[in-house]
């Protein structure tokens, strides 16, 4: 599928919030900061395909 420039920033954005809300989800469970690289890789490896899916059939 092919994205507009506008399409494709509110992807990322939608994407970005997600992990950001997993890394605090997951830095409050641990009792520290797990950090924004180890909650994106998390995030991509755990939810990114469902994400794909969901955001997809929605727009």
């Amino acid at each position: 599928m092919r994205m507009t420039e506008d399409e494709l920033r509110k992807y990322n954005t939608a994407q970005i919030d997600e992990i950001l809300r997993y890394k605090w989800i997951e830095s409050e469970k641990q009792g520290h900061d797990i950090g924004e690289l180890k909650a994106a890789c998390e995030w991509i490896t755990k939810y990114g395909a469902e994400f794909n899916k969901h955001y997809y059939s929605k727009n």
